[in-house]
C-alpha cells in the first residue's frame, strides 16, 4: 500500500443487507497495487510475478490483462461475503470492482466471457449474467482469499462489476440489492 493514496468508499451502496463480511481496498492505482502485491509474494513466498501472471493469461486466454481489465478499474476493490441461512451454501463470496466506465469495461472483457445466450449465463431482473472464462484469475492477482471465485460469473450494478461463483449466487446478490436493504 506504500504507493497508494486513500480513497473514499462508496461500494457499500450496492452491498446487500445480508453482508456478513467486507474487505475493502481503496486504491489510487489498482494496477500498481496488483503488481506490487504479486511481486511481494514472488519475493517472499516463491509465487509468480505480476508480469509472469499477465503473460500467462495473455497467452492462454488471448487477452491483454492490463488493457482490458486493470486499466478499466477505478479506485475500489472489495471482497464481500454474504450469509443466508436459508440456502444450502450458507456463505457466498463476491468480488466487487468499481470501473471507470462500465460500458468500456464490459466491452473489454466480452472477449473472454461466454455470450449471454450460452448455457452458463442467465439474466435476473434485466441484469445480464455471464461466465468469466479465465480460471483462478482473482486468486492469482489478489490472493488466496479470492479462492471461492476460481470459476466466476459476473454482472454489473451502476459502475460496479460483481463477480460471484455461480449465476444463482449473483441472483441472490441482485435480489438483495433490489430489496433496498
Amino acid at each position: 500500500f506504500k504507493k497508494q493514496k486513500p480513497q473514499q468508499i462508496s461500494l457499500t451502496t450496492i452491498c446487500p443487507g445480508n453482508t456478513a463480511l467486507m474487505f475493502f481496498w481503496g486504491l489510487s492505482n489498482i494496477k500498481q497495487y496488483v503488481a506490487d502485491y504479486t511481486d511481494f509474494m514472488t519475493t517472499n513466498f516463491h509465487k509468480r510475478s505480476y508480469s509472469d501472471i499477465c503473460s500467462f493469461y495473455d497467452t492462454v486466454y488471448n487477452m491483454n490483462v492490463e488493457e482490458k481489465f486493470f486499466n478499466q478499474l477505478k479506485s475500489e476493490v472489495g471482497l464481500v461475503v454474504t450469509e443466508n441461512p436459508n440456502t444450502e451454501t450458507r456463505y457466498r463470496s463476491y468480488a466487487l470492482f468499481k470501473t471507470k466506465d462500465i460500458d468500456d469495461f464490459l466491452e473489454g472483457i466480452a472477449m473472454f466471457s461466454d455470450k449471454p445466450d450460452e448455457k452458463n449465463a442467465g439474466e435476473k431482473d434485466s441484469f445480464a449474467i455471464k461466465r468469466f472464462i479465465p480460471e483462478r484469475f482473482f486468486r492469482n492477482f489478489f490472493g488466496e482469499m479470492f479462492a471461492p471465485l476460481d470459476s466466476a460469473y459476473y454482472t454489473h450494478i451502476d459502475d460496479y462489476v460483481i463477480f460471484g461463483s455461480s449465476p444463482t449466487s449473483l441472483d441472490l446478490f441482485i435480489s438483495g440489492y433490489l430489496s433496498g436493504k
